[in-house]
């Protein structure tokens, strides 16, 4: 806390300092990618993520599905994500405000 009573923002300054490696060791989890929106997930990052999951899938397929719910942060980071896609030279198409049930429906790889 400081004189004002407010929490210190010294957890969010030594996030910026962290490696690249423990920054994104810190938001890429078991099975997805999670962070707290402008501090860990920038739209720097994002569009890096889009680059490196475009270039793990460049074999298999010629496009991504974006899919994002309603939160105000969504069309920046889903834009930031097919621009990183695309970058690579890949198709992106973006659906907006799908549950969580139908992500996961569409993010399985067929079988």
């Amino acid at each position: 806390m400081t004189d004002s009573g407010t929490q210190s923002c010294s957890s969010r300054e030594s996030e910026s300092e962290l490696s690249p490696a423990a920054a994104l060791s810190a938001i890429v989890k078991a099975y997805d990618i999670r962070g707290l929106v402008d501090t860990q997930l920038t739209s720097e990052v994002v569009h890096a993520v889009g680059i490196a999951y475009a270039e793990y899938v460049a074999g298999e397929s010629s496009s991504v599905v974006i899919a994002h719910d309603m939160r105000a942060s969504s069309p920046r980071l889903a834009q930031a994500m097919a621009a990183g896609i695309t970058s690579v030279g890949l198709d992106s198409q973006s659906y907006m405000w799908v549950s969580h049930r139908q992500t996961c429906c569409i993010s399985r790889p067929a079988v």
